[in-house]
């Protein structure tokens, strides 16, 4: 197994202090978290955390303009300058001092820097080509000058549009303005008459302009003008007379709450001021109109940013670790985050790998994604300290305990508690524990020695489990789910037989308290944790220690600032709070109250590697050595509360970090410790985390970035690489082709690799060019006949690269989704070409001689006068009663092609029976089901062709097994027929029935119970049909209007048609959609703004009284809908105009005379009420009134 497991990501902490920052194109946000960096993707909702780390916490970030160079400074003033694109540490530098501000200059070349007083400016390091020859002349943080001049701490810097210039704000109440080098006639400008420190200072677009905003609200606007009192006219004034003077005072009204942060956008003269009640306003310069207000936070906002649009407000609040980014214009969020506000207790991942939960000492329980790295979801239901999580190995269902007493289950498909458990009396709970099956969930607290059992799905408190002598400090099931193994601090670890027929204890003694006991994934070992720093290793089955190692020296480590002994003789760091197996359970990850998380091998009990989670300065313990310069007559320096003396109310409050552990209350001022309370490896062995004082660490053995060893430089050309192609270096040959991105140049060398060589290239291709690989196949597959060809190359791709695939399925989606579209039309056609020779071959057997007849119409086969023919006839009175003279059970109301090939016909009528036909066979009734107790209205068939449902008058939802023709299940609930019904979400797993009764309801098949999911209860009249395009559902009414509810965006939009509403159906895009209704009308309309793009009607179409169903036709071409006049219509979606009109009715034969007649028809015989399509055979079917099923073919 690999153990070169390397920091990967942070997730659960998303701001903490100092400055955030947009990158130049404004997509991506960059924010300060303790001593390192996370960038947000806000347009591909992902965030990543740069691998490098301060020895304290960031105090001010900056990004050049060109979007490479990001330089961080920690609270010491040490300064990293890193690539922000490769990731990659360029420099350290020390600038000598805390720094309070920081600005690069929009030229890129220089950036200021405010220390104390003091503003420098320096050269930015320089890069290749901006030397005198072109080459690279780095010299790094070059100074280019001294300013001084104010007589307080500089807060902010910004420059003016030119470079020339920038402006500095000041404690001390003024604002200044410095010029990058001498001017002539320039001399430094002190802008004063604020009454409070100075916030910050920006130039106007046209730089005529200045503006300055102070703690107590008030914005000042400065003008370059002539004197007050000056005679003469201003192009006649001196230069030398001109000054800086207020032109305007405005005012934000915020009192008592005082200013915190503020940010101006020149180009469209927004104003951001954020204030200490939790407030920002939006603000239009220079006429100070106020846009809106907002409340986002409870506490301070400690600072506000525009992106380079002005589009997005990123918003940082340190006290309660908020990170928000506001879109004014929508006046929605785009980024909505926060991490825990105390330290994180538990964590465990979820089977599939792609989710984290963290229980906090908050009481907040939140859901990551290890991929994007951002909360899905906080439950906030517990009162207390959440302790302890487990994730159910069967269905998305968790289990957290708390010290609240209680245990709660949460289903996280719909993100809400469904079952609380707690015991007869108020304990504690610690720990907890979920059997295999989902069905039995054990906690154990440390008031009460006893575990407790209840019924997942009841609730009721199944048995308590008495034979420790001290608190259930853990617990857990083995994954074979035979034994529960618990550890006590009564020092013993004992295995349960809870499910045996009579249950047994059997107790394993240890030398000290059990602090952890987890058991490994083939259910074989459990490893033990006590607190004199072992760890042990039993067999589950045996009973008997197997191994064991002393991980005292490894676990210890860091010295605290209050200690008295040495890192290595520190109590309460030598022992290890958490373990967890590996997936093969080779390896054992531990960690404790420690900065150390350490891997060993179980075999061989060797130290593989020790990880130290964080150096910062600012965390206490995280230092071996302490500097006895620090030791005063008062204590530990860093104890001392030095901000006791400040003239500030707020910087004499605590200012405790959030997501810290809580500290002695009665310190005069608290650091909080690192420590590492729980970590668990992910399913996939590829990952651990690791829950710290600074969050939630993730060390991945994937890499976080994609490597690419070829560069594009000039010998990368067409010629050298088809001479690569012709040396036979095919794998060079195809990196080459895609750095040059030419198509043709690509699809040559890909079909040029010998099918022998391409497993060997695809297992050596950089995932950087797993993508463009993909699109390249799945495009050939569209254009080219090479089948065997481009499944080679699917097919080494799955084999070698599917780890990556899985693990980054967010970034390779779009791909996977045209490779998986890929297999799917290979199969058809190969399907479709081998179901036609099958259908071909019966039929030239069943054939007794060659002859010429006629069609039902009268017309020879194979054509007619409207270019269309009939392919058959099926009656559907083949079961009726022999007492029914016309022949005619009852009218055909329901009616749908199987997926796929579309080989089968499947009706429901309203003599409540469902009958599936193969038109192709001599014989074509298959198969009946019977169990609706009306008519059946709906019907629709799933993709695998193995379900369908089916709904009708007995207002009942039937989920019915194709080949067994039973009923899986029954779903009761609408309070009138059932109108329509059709399967939904992954795996159609759910079904969307519409009613009658005005309601739309969703049923969950997988769940046991009977209550909808959700029900959907805008519609005012009858619901009549209902359609689902992706996340998005379409639904019908009769009061006119189609309603979609965008599950995805949640929101619903309403189109108004205008009649009452008969038929919908979705266009495979999405983008639009076909509507009937009852005014004898089809409308075509636009999915995205709700206007009609096409109309089809026609003199002699009538569809005034019946339910008439339309469909798309021909790739889309076409629109097919029936009538109440026994016709069948045909419209051209483009022109909108009628092409054929054929007569659904057949001319039947007489018994006696074989004469042709036509028989009367009237009412509900002549309607024609369902059609439906067959986009691979060309085909059409539609349902009559007389109950027969006509299918149609194009010429």
């Amino acid at each position: 197994m690999k153990t070169d497991f390397q920091f990967s990501n942070l997730l659960g902490t998303v701001y903490r202090r100092g400055n955030l920052c947009y990158t130049p194109d404004g997509t991506c946000l960059l924010s300060p978290v303790g001593n390192r960096v996370t960038v947000f993707d806000l347009v591909n909702n992902k965030s990543h955390t740069l691998p490098f780390s301060h020895r304290k916490n960031i105090a001010r970030l900056a990004l050049d303009p060109r979007g490479s160079l990001l330089l961080t400074i920690d609270e010491d003033g040490q300064t990293i300058l890193t690539h922000l694109q490769r990731r990659i540490v360029i420099y350290h530098f020390s600038l000598a001092g805390p720094v309070s501000a920081l600005s690069f200059a929009p030229s890129g070349r220089h950036f200021a820097v405010a220390l104390g007083r003091r503003v420098q400016t320096w050269r930015t390091p320089a890069t290749p080509g901006d030397g005198e020859d072109g080459g690279l002349e780095f010299a790094p943080f070059i100074k280019h000058r001294d300013y001084v001049g104010h007589n307080d701490t500089v807060q902010s810097i910004e420059w003016s549009s030119d470079s020339r210039f920038f402006i500095s704000c000041s404690k001390d109440l003024t604002a200044r303005i410095w010029s990058l080098d001498p001017e002539a006639g320039f001399t430094a400008t002190t802008l004063a008459g604020h009454r409070q420190a100075v916030h910050a200072a920006w130039f106007s677009a046209d730089q005529e302009t200045i503006y300055t905003v102070s703690k107590d609200g008030a914005l000042f606007s400065w003008r370059y003008v002539a004197p007050l009192n000056a005679e003469l006219p201003d192009e006649d004034i001196p230069e030398d007379q001109f000054r800086w003077r207020i032109t305007e005072r405005n005012y934000f009204n915020q009192t008592p709450a005082t200013l915190t942060c503020a940010a101006y956008h020149p180009q469209t003269n927004l104003l951001v001021a954020g204030f200490s009640n939790g407030v920002f306003g939006l603000y239009e310069l220079p006429s100070f109109s106020q846009i809106h207000t907002l409340s986002i936070s409870q506490n301070d906002i400690d600072f506000v940013t525009i992106n380079k649009s002005g589009e997005w407000l990123a918003f940082g609040a340190s006290h309660s670790g908020q990170l928000l980014v506001w879109e004014w214009q929508s006046e929605s969020y785009i980024l909505k985050q926060q991490g825990h506000f105390d330290s994180i207790h538990a964590l465990t991942y979820s089977p599939s790998g792609d989710r984290i939960i963290t229980c906090s000492e908050d009481g907040k329980v939140k859901i990551w994604d290890s991929t994007s790295g951002f909360c899905i979801v906080t439950f906030n239901e517990h009162t207390s300290s959440v302790t302890a999580c487990e994730y159910a190995k069967r269905g998305n269902v968790l289990f957290t305990a708390s010290l609240d007493g209680s245990v709660r289950a949460w289903d996280l498909i719909r993100y809400r508690n469904f079952r609380t458990y707690t015991a007869p009396s108020r304990l504690a709970f610690t720990s907890v524990a979920v059997d295999p099956s989902g069905e039995v969930v054990a906690a154990g607290s440390q008031d009460s020695f006893d575990i407790h059992l209840w019924s997942v799905q009841t609730g009721q408190l199944l048995d308590r489990l008495a034979g420790h002598e001290g608190p259930v400090s853990s617990l857990a099931f083995s994954p074979d789910g035979g034994a529960l193994v618990s550890g006590s601090w009564d020092h013993t670890v004992r295995i349960w037989s809870v499910f045996a027929r009579t249950q047994t204890s059997e107790p394993l003694q240890l030398q000290a308290d059990v602090i952890k006991v987890t058991i490994r994934p083939d259910s074989k070992q459990i490893a033990v944790s006590t607190l004199d720093g072992q760890l042990s290793f039993w067999s589950l089955s045996e009973g008997s220690q197997q191994t064991g190692l002393d991980g005292r020296r490894d676990a210890s480590g860091g010295r605290k600032m209050s200690d008295r002994r040495t890192a290595a003789n520190a109590a309460g760091t030598k022992a290890f709070s958490s373990l967890s197996y590996s997936a093969d359970g080779a390896v054992v990850v531990a960690s404790g109250n420690s900065k150390y998380i350490c891997l060993y091998d179980v075999e061989s009990g060797a130290l593989l590697h020790k990880y130290t989670v964080s150096v910062n300065l600012s965390l206490d313990g995280t230092q071996e050595y302490l500097n006895s310069r620090n030791l005063t007559e008062a204590g530990p320096r860093g104890q001392i509360d030095e901000t006791g003396e400040a003239s500030d109310l707020e910087d004499r409050l605590d200012r405790s970090l959030p997501g810290a552990r809580r500290g002695d209350a009665a310190q005069r001022q608290v650091v909080p410790a690192v420590r590492v309370p729980d970590v668990a490896f992910a399913p996939t062995g590829r990952s651990f985390c690791a829950a710290s004082t600074e969050g939630l660490l993730i060390y991945s053995l994937d890499a976080a970035i994609a490597f690419d060893p070829f560069d594009l430089d000039i010998t990368v050309t067409p010629a050298t690489t088809l001479k690569t192609l012709q040396q036979g270096d095919y794998f060079r040959a195809l990196i080459m082709a895609f750095r040059l991105n030419r198509p043709n140049l690509v699809t040559r060398v890909y079909r040029s690799v010998p099918s022998a060589d391409i497993s060997l290239i695809v297992k050596a291709l950089p995932t950087v060019y797993l993508e463009k690989l993909i699109r390249h196949i799945a495009n050939q597959a569209d254009q080219t006949p090479f089948l065997e060809l481009n499944l080679t190359w699917l097919t080494a791709i799955v084999t070698y690269h599917g780890a990556s695939l899985k693990k980054k399925q967010g970034d390779f989606a779009e791909v996977v989704r045209m490779m998986q579209r890929v297999i799917a039309k290979v199969q058809r056609e190969v399907m479709g070409v081998t179901d036609s020779n099958e259908h071909t071959i019966d039929f030239l057997l069943a054939q007794e001689s060659p002859k010429h007849d006629t069609n039902g119409h009268g017309l020879p086969n194979g054509g007619d006068a409207q270019g269309l023919l009939t392919g058959a006839e099926i009656g559907e009175d083949q079961d009726m009663d022999d007492d029914d003279e016309e022949g005619w059970i009852g009218q055909v109301l329901a009616l749908t092609y199987s997926s796929g090939t579309g080989q089968y016909l499947l009706t429901g009528s309203t003599d409540r029976q469902i009958r599936l036909f193969n038109p192709a066979s001599r014989s074509p009734l298959v198969q009946t089901y019977s169990a609706h107790g009306y008519e059946v209205l709906d019907l629709h068939i799933s993709t695998d062709n193995a379900r369908f449902a089916s709904g009708g008058g007995d207002k009942i939802v039937y989920l019915w097994d194709v080949a067994t023709a039973q009923t899986i299940r029954r779903f009761v609930g609408h309070l009138g027929r059932i109108n329509a019904v059709r399967f939904a979400g992954e795996e159609e797993a759910l079904i969307v029935s519409g009613s009658y009764d005005g309601t739309v309801k969703v049923w969950d098949t997988k769940q046991r119970g009977e209550k909808p999911l959700m029900g959907l209860g805008e519609a005012r009249d009858s619901v009549a049909a209902v359609e689902v395009s992706g996340w998005e559902i379409l639904v019908g009414s009769v009061d006119g209007r189609v309603r979609g509810y965008d599950f995805r965006m949640g929101r619903v939009s309403v189109d108004v048609v205008g009649a009452p509403v008969t038929s919908l159906c979705a266009a495979k895009a999405g983008d639009s959609y076909l509507v009937s209704t009852l005014d004898s009308t089809i409308r075509l309309m636009d999915r995205r703004d709700g206007k009609c793009l096409q109309t089809f009607k026609d003199a002699e179409f009538v569809a005034n009284n019946y339910r008439i169903r339309s469909t798309f036709a021909a790739a889309e071409s076409l629109v097919i809908s029936g009538s109440e006049d026994g016709n069948v219509y045909v419209w051209d979606v483009l022109t909108g105009k009628l092409s054929h009109k054929l007569r659904h009715t057949p001319l039947t034969l007489t018994e006696t005379t074989g004469q042709s007649a036509e028989p009367e028809r009237s009412g509900k015989k002549e309607v024609v009420s369902a059609v439906a399509w067959n986009q691979l055979k060309k085909q059409w079917a539609t349902a009559g009134g007389d109950g027969t099923v006509a299918v149609w073919g194009l010429k």
